[in-house]
């Protein structure tokens, strides 16, 4: 699986000290994820990313291309509250 991590096929997700969960990376497209800290569920994030403007942002200020980025949220799902 590390292999996969480190090429890019997948993207390993929520709390590396607990279980894996992984996912597929496709390339051009992403998802960013809620992650529960009490239960361990995650979801992929139900609106447009928050970051992308800022993405761009860094890339023209900063000379660097190809810039992406992970973002995770962690929080208690409704059930855990």
């Amino acid at each position: 699986m590390g292999r996969l991590v480190d090429k890019g096929v997948i993207r390993k997700l929520g709390f590396h000290e607990r279980a894996a969960y992984y996912v597929f990376s496709y390339p051009g497209e992403h998802n960013d994820y809620l992650v529960c800290t009490d239960c361990g569920k995650i979801e992929a994030l139900s609106i447009k990313c928050p970051v992308e403007t800022l993405e761009k942002e860094v890339m023209v200020s900063s000379g660097f291309s190809g810039i992406y980025h992970e973002l995770e949220f962690f929080g208690q799902c409704p059930a855990c509250v």
